[in-house]
């Protein structure tokens, strides 16, 4: 009797063990096919992809490559919000619906400087920065064909000993950070005159036409008209060379200092209220756009070199910071803010 006791507990463990066993195997399996799948409460609907920038711009094209990789289960709209130095689109964005079905691309203008410079609708402190979206840019000194200027040597004393005309897309941009904190530290600052345009190709077009002696230009965008002759590049307003120019120099050659920072960001946000398991599941999918091969191939293709590092969000703030307290200090001391 007692060995028939016995056998029954130990058959009674075994089958016990067996469930438990299988209800963790079925638990994984569920796990397994829930992780990374999206929300319930991330409900089905489009979603809109805010571009601060007029259609056919670097960030309109680097935004449309991303969500051609991008799968987030809703079909995703780009909408082209330009003016006022990217802040009409971050003004339209801050007043839409935190339920992660608009999110916006956002760069230095609209994220750091016109909200240290002027008074915005909206407060940058109040989004979630989840992705960054491409490569660093590098500000480059870009001349036409024709002009007297024909290497760094020659602007470095063009800039200290004459008047010039310069054009950049906008007041407060990088690029014009970039270039406030050279001439200071060259001590040129009164021979300087800004000229701004309203994107990148009229500011190409300005060049071409001699209505400036010179402009600042990405460091990716200027890689084909290089190749094709339509202007020469002579400085990059940067620490080092731009890593995808190793061949022309920094303005640090010349003893400029600080310029480690002068580059163009671009991160996606989502409004800060937006439900965590919503930006989570957003980040994901966009970081896989990202990462994707059609996208990298994308930025090979386009100028960029591919990107090997994404930063945390974490890290991320840690850049914003760092640039918005950089542009501060020159903005302050060239006189754009007190």
């Amino acid at each position: 009797m007692k060995k028939f006791i016995v056998f029954a507990l130990v058959a009674l463990i075994a089958v016990s063990v067996l469930f438990a066993n299988g209800e963790k195997e079925n638990s994984a399996a569920a796990s397994t096919e829930t992780a990374g799948a999206r929300p319930a409460s991330y409900k089905k609907g489009n979603t809109t992809w805010i571009v601060p920038s007029a259609a056919g711009g670097v960030t309109d094209t680097l935004s449309r490559a991303i969500v051609e990789n991008l799968d987030l289960g809703d079909t995703v709209v780009i909408e082209d919000i330009p003016g006022g130095s990217q802040t009409i689109a971050t003004t339209e964005f801050s007043i839409r619906p935190a339920d992660g079905h608009t999110v916006i691309m956002m760069a230095n203008a609209g994220l750091i400087s016109q909200p240290l410079m002027n008074e915005v609708n909206y407060d940058i402190s109040t989004f979630r920065y989840l992705s960054e979206l491409a490569p660093e840019s590098i500000a480059m000194v870009a001349v036409s064909p024709n002009s007297k200027l024909a290497n760094a040597e020659d602007f470095i004393n063009f800039i200290k000993n004459e008047k010039f005309n310069y054009g950049c897309a906008n007041i407060g941009g990088y690029q014009h950070v970039a270039m406030c904190s050279a001439l200071m530290q060259l001590g040129c600052v009164e021979n300087a005159t800004l000229v701004t345009y309203s994107g990148t190709q009229n500011v190409l077009q300005a060049l071409l036409q001699g209505e400036v002696d010179f402009v600042l230009l990405d460091d990716d965008y200027v890689k084909n008209l290089m190749a094709n002759g339509q202007i020469r590049v002579l400085l990059a307003l940067f620490e080092g060379s731009s890593p995808i120019h190793p061949e022309i120099p920094g303005i640090s050659t010349f003893g400029v200092k600080g310029m480690e920072n002068m580059v163009a960001i671009k991160f996606l946000a989502v409004r800060e209220e937006t439900p965590d398991e919503i930006a989570e599941y957003i980040k994901m999918k966009v970081n896989e756009a990202v990462k994707s091969e059609g996208y990298q191939a994308f930025l090979e293709k386009s100028g960029f070199n591919r990107m090997t590092s994404f930063p945390t969000e974490e890290q991320i703030k840690v850049k914003i910071d760092s640039a918005v307290n950089m542009t501060r200090d020159v903005l302050k001391a060239t006189g754009y803010i007190d």
